[in-house]
């Protein structure tokens, strides 16, 4: 296969791939009912050439601008399969041909399966185009991942300098955020469909603490590794899988495969293993019957759930792995003997700036830590929960969080 056939080949998987999202109106972010897909379009420029672009996506207002052609938005994706670092003087040639086409409603996104240099990302942040990253792979997935990628955090930045694997979901970059594909087609205008959405359920987190209380008690002797256990036991078909995940995730649940899989990055880090398996072990007993359809099935397009969903569902997933990892009546136990041996007779023992305040309950997470086989942070939360500390080092709760039963 020659170069041209080469990229060829990338454009079409490219275009393969925003087809399948815009064939169906189930899928967030666009729909076929006003915005158009097409492959190597001509376009005019402002002079009298004409611009050919790699893959496009025209979206209009009305019925009688979509009859006339005359969009509203405009997506254009500039597709290079490299093997080496997208340089300056490709993303130069694509800021050129998006300033001929008129920057009002002209989005551009230079798409590849490499990396970018770091000049490459300042330049794309100035002349406010994006970049996207793709699997070299084409098994691409348009879901939503359940860390939200829509930040101006800079853990993802690794992606796009190639030190990291992207993953299954194309990472793209935009104006200093993070974001997936939906994200970006929400912003471009692409119509959005009337389409039915998940909703985490309402789950105190006094009923989770009491499922994973019951669970607990019904398999006594298994303190070690109560988390795998019951996974097995509970979901024998499913299997656990170590894999370089992207940055910033940690475990991943697949109904429709079977498997959960656990980052790499987790193998020197054994508190962090036990509760990431505890806490997608969760998201099965909480939540199968949504990631059934947030998957899909080969009968049912997979339907798609808001990012703050999303969260609210990884919230209780986590109450569920800190009562699984600290059951009650153990954990009370633990945590009055330590009081009773740093002879604190008040609760809530109440943190604030003193330094010996801070040395104490530093004393008291590594005690507790160390025996349940967690982390600090963990242990923290919990005595928060219990009424065993309070923390005035923090800001108080969002009112949101209070209606929720957090």
């Amino acid at each position: 296969m020659n170069t041209t056939e080469y990229g060829l080949q990338f454009e079409k998987q490219v275009f393969d791939f925003l087809k399948k999202m815009l064939a169906s109106d189930d899928v967030p972010g666009a729909s076929t009912k006003r915005s158009k897909l097409f492959f190597k379009k001509t376009y005019p420029t402002l002079t009298e050439r004409t611009i050919v672009t790699d893959v496009s996506i025209e979206s209009y207002i009305n019925d009688e601008k979509e009859q006339k052609g005359e969009w509203s938005t405009l997506i254009i994706f500039e597709c290079k399969r490299y093997k080496n670092t997208v340089d300056i003087a490709d993303l130069d040639e694509f800021e050129s041909k998006l300033s001929k086409m008129g920057g009002y409603g002209v989005k551009g996104y230079f798409v590849t399966t490499s990396k970018f240099s770091k000049t490459a990302i300042q330049e794309a942040h100035k002349y406010h185009y994006g970049l996207a990253v793709f699997g070299n792979d084409g098994n691409w997935n348009w879901l939503v991942p359940r860390d939200t990628r829509r930040n101006k955090s800079e853990e993802y930045i690794p992606v796009l300098l190639g030190e990291t694997p992207v993953g299954a979901s194309p990472l793209f970059y935009s104006n200093g955020c993070f974001m997936n594909l939906c994200d970006i087609l929400y912003d471009a205008d692409v119509q959005i469909p009337c389409s039915p959405k998940l909703k985490a359920p309402f789950l105190p987190k006094e009923n989770i603490r009491k499922i994973a209380n019951d669970l607990y008690l019904n398999n006594p002797n298994i303190d070690d590794d109560i988390a795998g256990h019951l996974l097995f036991k509970l979901f024998p078909d499913f299997r656990v899988f170590f894999e370089n995940l992207p940055i910033g995730v940690e475990g991943l649940t697949s109904y429709k495969d079977r498997k959960v899989i656990l980052s790499n990055s987790l193998l020197n880090k054994p508190e962090r293993m036990r509760f990431t398996l505890a806490h997608e072990l969760g998201h099965l007993i909480l939540h199968s019957d949504i990631l059934v359809l947030y998957e899909g099935t080969i009968e049912h397009a997979p339907i798609p759930i808001s990012e703050q969903d999303l969260k609210w569902l990884d919230v209780q997933a986590n109450h569920f792995a800190s009562a699984i990892l600290m059951p009650d009546a153990k954990f009370s136990r633990i945590a009055n003997q330590v009081f009773s041996t740093l002879d604190i007779k008040i609760r809530p023992f109440v943190v604030d700036n003193q330094p010996f305040k801070a040395r104490i309950l530093q004393s008291m997470l590594t005690y507790i830590s160390t025996q349940f086989h967690v982390s600090k942070q963990a242990v923290l939360i919990r005595l928060k929960e219990d009424g065993f500390v309070t923390d005035l080092r923090n800001g108080p709760k969002r009112i949101g969080d209070i209606f929720r039963g957090y």
